[in-house]
């Protein structure tokens, strides 16, 4: 299986039920401990203009409806993981089993949309080991290779079982900061050649194997990961860049290869823990 070098069709969560209702990650509450608040209108707002700036990168979004009882489920990289069966060439996803308790009813409301949309679907056969989708499985375009993030939300022994089950070549990435939870909060993949990392996220082992694969893996500096999510951007096409404004040192090291930038407030996200990449599901 080979993924295209375009991601021409994303999925993404209406959030008019997006609030913070419980505390799953260091990001979800303040300097005292409560909840961060949400503004609603300007989440929406926010939404609506990434969803706006994917389009006009010639990205096609499709929406699924939010559930009252789900506020999270607008970040909708962790629910399924969508691919091109190898084996059978259909379309096909591999549901999640997520590892908070409160995230778990998001699944079915997904299964229920790619089942709409004519996708094989598949779960894991030994379920009780965690996986959390595109959150922490990203692949490289072009490529039947895929970085697997192992920690919080993903257990290493899910990729054994996707390995043999789908014929995908997966590497490794342990996550050792507790501010980056999944594989997407501090490193995605532009193209083949660059990728974007933050260092303090690996052991030192993984950080070579990063920079061994790509010829040029730009470092992240993680205040600006942290801060502004630097590590949370999404490339449609290798191309162009979307991500969070305020990481004034990562937006040079990308725009020095070429690369087109494109900024998107979602800073009413980051409230939850989420950004750009969390934001849409990348569909085959």
């Amino acid at each position: 299986m080979t993924h295209a070098a375009n991601t021409t069709d994303v999925l993404m969560v209406d959030p008019r039920y997006y609030n913070i209702e419980y505390a799953i990650n260091p990001f979800m509450t303040d300097a005292n401990g409560n909840l961060n608040q949400v503004n609603q209108l300007n989440a929406l707002n926010q939404w609506k203009n990434l969803k706006l700036i994917f389009e006009q990168i010639g990205v096609n979004v499709y929406v699924l409806q939010g559930e009252p009882s789900f506020p999270d489920m607008v970040f909708c990289a962790n629910q399924a993981f969508p691919f091109l069966n190898y084996v059978t060439q259909e379309k096909s996803v591999l549901l999640s089993n997520m590892r908070a308790d409160q995230r778990k009813g998001e699944v079915s409301f997904f299964k229920e949309w790619f089942q709409k949309n004519n996708y094989q679907i598949y779960t894991l056969e030994d379920k009780k080991y965690s996986f959390e989708a595109n959150g922490d499985l990203i692949p490289v375009p072009g490529t039947n290779k895929y970085w697997g993030g192992v920690g919080p939300r993903t257990d290493e022994q899910v990729y054994q079982e996707i390995q043999i089950r789908f014929h995908l070549d997966i590497e490794t990435l342990h996550l050792v900061h507790s501010h980056f939870y999944h594989l997407d909060t501090c490193f995605f993949v532009v193209n083949q050649d660059i990728c974007a990392y933050v260092k303090q996220a690996f052991p030192q082992e993984d950080v070579e194997k990063i920079r061994k694969h790509f010829v040029s893996p730009i470092e992240i500096p993680i205040d600006e990961a942290i801060k502004f999510f630097a590590g949370n951007a999404f490339s449609p096409d290798g191309k162009n860049v979307v991500m969070q404004p305020g990481a004034l040192v990562t937006k040079r090291r990308l725009e020095n290869l070429g690369l087109r930038v494109h900024e998107a407030d979602t800073s009413e996200y980051m409230k939850s823990g989420g950004s750009v990449f969390c934001m849409k599901l990348a569909l085959p």
